[in-house]
């Protein structure tokens, strides 16, 4: 409807994986591992970057997701009079001035403690990328050097960079102009480490990778953050295309940074026209992560534990992942289906619930800030798209009730508009596209009357 102008699973051993097709199922999961096996024992050819047989559940090389492709659709396309091309948000990215990180403080570690327990407790309940369980023995081994060197340094200082901003409590949108976001000081001494990490191909070193990735995305920078997961990327096919050489210690670690890449590539992967990296290859056998295994004499019998070991939200995020990648593949000649047609009213009651409770968006803005903010973006013009469809309008709130609904996304985008180019770019097209939109409802209301 909104297309018409207006002016006219598992691994071997493991458990099926709850988010599995139903095209995964058992019998064609043990071809593929016995295709697989035929090839070398604990081997995958690499595909980084290259071809790859995809699933249902992996995101498509070629979709229009990214919010900018609504404005190619006609009724959406005649609320915003600047040419936008699909590609404006990743050229806007590129073009960024780089992280200044030359100038910042000397390193605190009064609060270590706080910093860490904020980490496990609001960080990793999204990352599920660190073991409460080995917390102090990496500390041991940063602190013997220094936390100068190494890559379980990096890793402790990257912890306490994401600790701190999470210790905060406030969004760094919230952040006065000029003012250092909170972790700044730990992820530049961190990033001093990575260069010579980058020559390393084990776990840990996929593990810091990744972590470096979050921070980044904290700051909004999530072309930067791309960068950084791409490498971890190769890292992990280069191991996991011969798991032999993986130490049994590490699996489990190597599997919850696996599915940490996957799901921030898909996320970055939905809203930016980027090249994929090749690591959903892997996505069919690779297994849900487990618990990580409990070991007294690691862990330390006379040191509290920082955190639990939480995987519930990890694993819905798996799992929504990959009903969302699946729900990007689907066939678009599906829309003619009457069933599917009914389904439009939950599509645009979801996206109204999710611009009504703009405040809950806040809980997420240290892992999810700059991906939050598009899907507000793309929420938006397709519900202004709807209140201009006569079909449409009637499954919606009053238009009083969504103009005032539109203000809030206008001043709340307005708000996140400094921190990236994308976001200042996104801010200023929902904002001339609900002017543009009150104004033909308001010639609409009129030629009624007359």
């Amino acid at each position: 409807m909104l297309h018409t102008s207006l002016s006219s699973g598992p691994s071997l051993g493991g458990p099926i994986s709850p988010a599995t097709s139903n095209t995964a199922s058992e019998d064609y999961q043990g071809k593929r591992l016995s295709s697989i096996g035929a090839t070398g024992a604990g081997t995958l050819p690499l595909n980084g970057l290259g071809t790859w047989s995809a699933n249902i559940s992996t995101m498509p090389k070629t979709h229009t997701t990214p919010a900018l492709h609504l404005l190619q659709w006609p009724v959406i396309k005649d609320l915003v009079s600047r040419p936008c091309d699909p590609q404006v948000l990743l050229q806007r990215e590129m073009a960024r001035e780089p992280l200044d990180l030359r100038q910042y403080q000397a390193l605190d570690f009064s609060n270590l403690n706080a910093y860490a327990q904020a980490f496990f407790e609001r960080v990793n309940v999204w990352y599920a990328i660190v073991n409460p369980y080995t917390w102090w023995q990496y500390y041991r081994t940063a602190a013997s050097q220094n936390l100068q060197s190494g890559a379980e340094s990096c890793a402790v200082l990257l912890v306490l960079a994401l600790g701190e901003a999470a210790h905060s409590g406030v969004s760094i949108s919230m952040l006065p102009s000029g003012q250092r976001p909170p972790g700044m000081s730990f992820f530049a001494a961190a990033w001093t480490m990575l260069p010579s990490l980058m020559v390393s191909n084990d776990v840990i070193i996929a593990q810091v990778y990744n972590l470096a990735a979050a921070y980044l995305l904290y700051l909004v920078r999530p072309l930067e953050a791309w960068s950084l997961l791409c490498t971890a990327s190769m890292k992990q096919q280069l191991l996991l295309s011969s798991q032999n050489t993986v130490p049994l210690k590490q699996k489990e670690l190597l599997e919850r940074v696996y599915w940490n890449t996957l799901l921030i590539e898909s996320d970055l992967l939905a809203e930016l026209d980027l090249p994929h990296s090749g690591i959903v290859q892997f996505e069919e056998i690779m297994r849900l992560p487990r618990s990580f295994p409990y070991d007294v004499t690691i862990a330390g019998p006379d040191e509290e534990l920082p955190g639990d070991d939480d995987l519930w939200y990890f694993l819905a995020e798996i799992a929504l992942r990959r009903l969302l990648n699946r729900a990007v593949l689907s066939d678009p000649s599906l829309a003619h289906d009457l069933s599917v047609q009914e389904s439009c009213q939950k599509c645009l009651e979801a996206c109204l619930r999710q611009l009504e409770t703009l405040s809950e968006h806040h809980e997420g803005h240290l892992p999810y800030l700059w991906q939050g903010a598009l899907s507000l973006m793309s929420q938006s013009l397709l519900l202004m798209g709807a209140t201009l469809n006569p079909a449409l309008k009637q499954l919606l709130p009053s238009d009083l009730q969504m103009t005032a609904i539109f203000a809030e996304v206008v001043a709340e985008l307005g708000r996140l508009a400094h921190l990236a180019p994308s976001l200042d770019l996104c801010a200023q097209i929902v904002k001339e596209a609900e002017e543009k939109r009150r104004l033909l409802s308001s010639n609409s209301e009129q030629g009624n009357v007359i």
